[in-house]
């Protein structure tokens, strides 16, 4: 009896050491080591911890101590998204679509007009007032 539990013990240790490496494969932030500064961190939260100089029950504090470990270690991970986007000169590069100079300055006008509403609401309404006189070699109507 004692070898079958020890038999079925082992095969889920098996089992639990497969997934995990599964998930490492699957996602590299699960695998990430932390860097030198995270981990001086986490020895000094730890050491704080066991001194009792935290303010929390030692349980909690070593608990918390090891997410930001974890947290770390996920930030460390995870790319830099790069530069913020650049709103404003995004909304005028859509305007080159117009291939007249009159319809992309028209749009770029637009563009430039204050908005309202908002994303939450539904989108933003952008209207800008332009005055337009037709050519003065063309005859004007008479009513």
């Amino acid at each position: 009896m004692n070898l079958l539990v020890r038999t079925a013990s082992l095969a889920l240790l098996l089992a639990a050491a497969q997934a995990q490496a599964a998930i490492s494969l699957q996602h590299p932030a699960a695998a990430a080591a932390p860097d030198g500064a995270a981990r001086a961190q986490y020895n000094r939260d730890r050491a704080a911890c066991l001194a009792g100089d935290s303010g929390e029950d030692r349980d909690t504090c070593l608990r918390e101590a090891a997410a930001a470990l974890q947290q770390a270690a996920r930030d460390a991970a995870t790319p830099d998204a790069g530069p913020a986007p650049d709103y404003p000169a995004n909304a005028l590069a859509r305007c080159q679509v117009h291939r007249q100079a009159e319809d992309r300055l028209s749009c770029e006008l637009r563009m430039r007009a204050p908005a309202q509403g908002s994303v939450q609401a539904g989108g933003l309404l952008r209207e800008a007032t332009e005055t337009v006189f037709p050519p003065a070699d063309t005859p004007s109507r008479a009513p």
